[in-house]
């Protein structure tokens, strides 16, 4: 039985309401149904019929771009909050559409799609559940959107518009019976005692989980040091401006047959390149080795060698990777390379503001497509360590993307970083994942604030190698 508090009884949205972030848990299909029903109830709610509004049907047919159309009559005056005009059409994406991915999906095979081209004197509006965006990103998102439209001799008469997470639930929001009916289809309304447990028992693991990855890393730092020891004092290789290591854990993964298996899956995922050199690299003539009495397999890059170049800074990484899913590598930073005075950055006093996102979503993107190898892995941890900090500014160069007024110092040594995400979350929304991450660290330099659209557009360049 229900019982009403004054409090719900003055609000009746209260009762029933979703977070933003529920809202995630959406599958495709019924992401599309519920802005169907939002169509169907703005329409009707502003006295339209509501066989204005029509679905794309089966999820397997080919919709043209179109996932819900509406189509007032114009002699009913149709005006609304949430539909611009009376001829309106969305395009549903569950993931994430930076600006890079937008004129793609406007213009398949550099064509504007003919579903968009006929909205002369009406909207098209395309709708993100995985972005949330800031006004800046919102901004880029409709620029990119307008400029798809560019070469078309209707453009001014197309009305376009960006619904993102935020505009979704502020629009669910004005619609309880559509609350209700989603309420109805989820698990949200009454959860499975099972999952309720699940969700306990991931909350008491992780600490130790997080344990567990940060002894693995130590022990491949401790590694690399024993590698390193006989180098000359002087050695590039030794780092000796400074370093950053990263480790991931895939939670739960089931522990791989072998450690050829292991490689051979590591060879799948370096076919997809985002840059032209692989977090976890391996080079003709230099294979990874095989940890003695360990079930790891490991590379140093940094090992001395007649070819000079692989012991610079920037490519003398050593990496670890085990059988139950654990990650780890090393690397001395970019700028402190002698050829980064090229660019005016000098070694142990620069840090090259893109340079954080860059290596780490490098990372985080090879992480993501690692995971394919391990269906059952849901989670991921991620442990980071920035060092040889202390003395350093951020420093912009060339670079359009990001650009500095002046520039920052910081004080620390160090600083480590810890998350845990979930594998979808790499996959549908990177942006948002390393900008959460890595914003402390950008804060400790004189409180500089990370800009999500900057972390967009930098990892937008990435995936464009």
């Amino acid at each position: 039985m229900l019982k009403f508090n004054a409090m719900t009884t003055m609000h009746s949205q209260t009762l029933f309401e979703l977070s933003k972030e529920a809202l995630r848990q959406l599958r495709d299909d019924q992401l599309e149904e519920l802005v169907f029903r939002l169509a169907e109830a703005e329409v009707k709610a502003k006295g339209g019929p509501i066989s204005a509004v029509r679905g794309a049907g089966s999820s397997d047919a080919a919709d043209g771009g179109v996932d819900v159309r509406v189509n007032v009559p114009s002699t009913t005056g149709f005006q609304s909050d949430f539909l611009p005009c009376a001829n309106v059409i969305f395009q549903v994406k569950k993931h994430t559409m930076p600006p890079g991915k937008i004129k793609a999906e406007m213009c398949p095979r550099g064509h504007l799609r003919p579903s968009i081209a006929d909205q002369a004197n009406g909207a098209y509006i395309l709708v993100s559940l995985e972005d949330d965006c800031s006004d800046s990103m919102f901004q880029s998102r409709r620029k990119a959107m307008k400029k798809a439209l560019a070469d078309h001799p209707n453009q001014h008469a197309i009305q376009l518009d960006f619904y993102d997470r935020s505009k979704l639930h502020q629009w669910l929001r004005q619609h309880s019976s559509v609350t209700v009916w989603l309420r109805n289809i989820s698990r949200w309304s009454h959860p499975p005692a099972n999952n309720l447990l699940d969700s306990i028992r991931t909350t008491q693991i992780e600490p130790d989980a997080q344990k567990d990855l940060k002894n693995f890393c130590d022990s491949a730092f401790s590694r690399w040091q024993g590698l390193i020891k006989d180098l000359p004092e002087k050695a590039p290789q030794r780092y000796l401006h400074g370093f950053y290591e990263m480790g991931f854990a895939l939670q739960d993964a089931t522990i791989v047959d072998s450690l050829n298996t292991l490689k051979q899956r590591l060879a799948v995922d370096r076919r997809i390149r985002t840059t032209g050199w692989s977090p976890f690299l391996e080079l003709p003539g230099l294979q990874p080795s095989y940890a003695s009495g360990q079930e790891i397999i490991e590379a140093w890059l940094g090992q001395p060698r007649s070819n000079m170049f692989m012991e610079r800074i920037a490519f003398s990484t050593f990496w670890r990777v085990s059988r139950d899913g654990k990650l780890y590598t090393l690397t001395g930073y970019k700028e402190d390379d002698p050829s980064s005075r090229f660019y005016g950055l000098t070694p142990g006093q620069d840090i090259e503001i893109g340079q954080p996102v860059w290596r780490v979503g490098e990372a985080a993107y090879f992480v993501e497509r690692f995971c394919a190898e391990f269906p059952e892995v849901e989670n991921v941890l991620i442990y980071l360590k920035f060092s040889g900090l202390e003395g350093r500014k951020l420093t912009s160069t060339n670079n359009s993307i990001w650009m500095l007024d002046e520039e920052i110092n910081r004080t620390p040594e160090s600083i480590e970083l810890k998350d845990s995400v979930s594998v979808r979350e790499l996959q549908n929304n990177m942006v948002e994942v390393i900008h959460k991450l890595l914003k402390p660290l950008y804060e400790t330099f004189g409180f500089f604030q990370l800009d999500l659209n900057r972390v967009d557009e930098t990892l937008s360049s990435l995936r464009r190698g």
